[in-house]
């Protein structure tokens, strides 16, 4: 093998480590995109289901608040005396 030809191999490889290292670039700055954009779309997630969960509780108390109201007014009317208690929920 003359010189010439290692030279020529050596400049090949080169310019292919390059190119290599230039994708992997390439591909690393796109995991780092999506690794990001999936870090946000996971803290979305909690947020909104800490949110539906939150929505659910009020909208249980509010249900249990007009039941509580009906149930207080129905006792008034029947003459029963409210439960122990019974005074400290709305509509009592």
């Amino acid at each position: 093998m003359d010189l010439v030809n290692v030279l020529k191999e050596v400049i090949n490889l080169t310019t292919s480590v390059g190119e290599l290292k230039a994708d992997v670039d390439r591909l690393y700055q796109k995991v780092e995109t999506h690794s990001e954009r999936i870090v946000r779309l996971e803290n979305r997630e909690e947020f909104l289901a800490q949110k539906m969960a939150n929505e659910a509780i009020k909208s249980v108390f509010q249900i249990n608040e007009r039941l509580f109201s009906r149930l207080s007014v129905l006792e008034r009317k029947v003459g029963i005396e409210p439960a122990e208690g019974a005074a400290l929920l709305p509509g009592a």
